[in-house]
This record gives structure tokens, sequence and C-alpha cells, in this order.
């Protein structure tokens, strides 16, 4: 968790979990924002962190298995991240789940996820997008361990699992608005790229799909109260665009427009309240 209050996620996504989990865990990246007061409202396990460092992501997750394990020792393990949640179904049939996995001796389930497009309404498709299948519940077997590797590209689950797919889908927020799509540039050391290189995941939306996603995948009270026009493929001009890019101070599309140097990419994407 770093700034997710700021970011518009973290009620959201615990107001989701603290549906269908006993208990909350928290690792919190040193957030400078109030998102540790409000997390406190849902859990009493916060485990501070000294620094905001996505490159020790695994660590942070060690901490966080052997600190459950230690003070909750739960029959199961739920990951998720504040940009998410889960869909409608899987609240309603986690529980069932979980006894049917105990039943086949599996000790973890991979969910497939739903990477939200230009605000809440569509989802991308093409290319990795829809591609994604992640371990989110994990077996207690009180001694679990990580691969622990710096960097952002590891295995994000505990190693020696018997998976299986499950049906119910992960909403993921992240690359909803500009100001979060920077995030993630940030982080996965994109800046540098071109955006029309085919390793630009993010940016490069040449071959963009995208599919509407149907109301009731939503949970009841994380509806979009609107539905966005169709996003279409926005094709870059590298001559008016800086591969080296600097941290914007806040989100605002003013911010974000100079941010891109393009008043093109800002309009392709809504504001959070709708507009344009």
């Amino acid at each position: 968790m770093y700034n997710e209050v700021e970011k518009g996620n973290l009620i959201r996504c615990l107001e989701n979990v603290k549906q269908f989990c006993s208990d909350i865990v928290i690792y919190d990246d040193a957030s400078t924002d109030n998102s540790v007061e409000v997390a406190k409202k849902y859990t009493q396990h916060i485990i501070l962190g000294k620094e905001n460092n996505i490159h020790k992501e695994l660590f942070h997750k060690q901490q966080l298995l052997d600190y459950a394990i230690r003070e909750i020792n739960p029959d199961w393990f739920f990951w998720i991240d504040c940009d998410e949640i889960l869909c409608r179904r899987g609240i309603k049939n986690i529980q069932e789940i979980c006894r049917l996995a105990d039943n086949k001796g599996l000790t973890g389930l991979s969910f497939h996820e739903l990477n939200l497009w230009r605000g809440e309404n569509w989802v991308r498709t093409d290319s990795l997008f829809d591609k994604g299948w992640f371990i989110r519940l994990w077996k207690n077997n009180g001694q679990f361990k990580f691969n622990l590797k710096e960097g952002v590209h590891n295995d994000l689950f505990p190693m020696g699992l018997k998976v299986k797919q499950e049906v119910p889908r992960i909403i993921h927020y992240g690359f909803c608005y500009l100001n979060e799509m920077y995030r993630h540039i940030q982080c996965k050391d994109l800046r540098n790229l071109p955006i029309d290189a085919p390793t630009n995941w993010i940016l490069n939306e040449k071959d963009l799909k995208v599919e509407l996603v149907p109301l009731d995948v939503y949970p009841e009270n994380c509806q979009p109260s609107y539905i966005t026009a169709k996003p279409k493929p926005f094709v870059y001009n590298n001559k008016n665009y800086k591969h080296h890019i600097i941290q914007p101070k806040c989100s605002n599309k003013k911010q974000i427009q100079e941010l891109y140097k393009s008043e093109k990419l800002a309009n392709c994407y809504g504001d959070k309240d709708g507009s344009n």
C-alpha cells in the first residue's frame, strides 16, 4: 500500500475484501497521505515499511506471510493489491471454492485479471492484457517461502503450490487513468523505451482491442455510474514525445498533459469524474 487514499483505491479495495476475508493484513510502503489512518478502520494488522521500493516487493510479501502465519494462522491466504477488487461472483463463491480445493488437495488457485482501460467500463484484451492468470489463493502450510529476488518481474506467489485455474476474476483499476498509468511506467522501468516499441506493452496501442465489461461482473457497490465511449487506438508521434519524463507533483490533467507533451494523449483518458 502506498498513498492509496490519494489514488482513490484504498476504501474500494478494503470494502471489497472485508466481505469475504476474516482478517486483513497490510504492508504499507511508507505512505505520505492518510492511507494508514484509513486502513486502521478496517484492520489492526498493518506492517509499516520504511521506504517505497517496489523492487523489494517479494521481501515485503514474505514479511506479510510470516506475520499473518504468526498472528492469525488462517486456512487460506488471499492476495490482492490496493488497485484491485474481487468480482461479484468471486465474493459469493470463494468459501465454496476453497472447500472444493481442499477436497482435491490443491494448494493454490489462480484467477483471471481484467485490466480496465481508460476508465472503468472497458477491459483491454490484446497482447498480454488478457493473459493474466495470477495465483491469488494460497493454502496455508505454515512455512510459505517466496523465491526472494529484487526486481519487478518475479513470481508473486510462494514456491511449491499445486495450482488450478478458477472462474472468479480480479478487476484491476491500475490502467484506468493517466496518473496511474504513469505510476506503472515508472515502476516497470519503461520510461526510456520509444512509445511504439513492442516491449513497451503499457503505452503501445497499435493493436488495441477492448471489450465492454458486463455490469454483473462488478460488485454491486462498484458498478460504473456511466459508460464512456469505446477507446480507439492512440497513434503516437515520437517527435512530440520525450522519452525521458519527469514525475508529476500531482495527478491533475494539466500536469499529465505536460508530462506526456501531448494534448491528444491526455484527452484519450477520462478524468475520475467522468469528464474528458
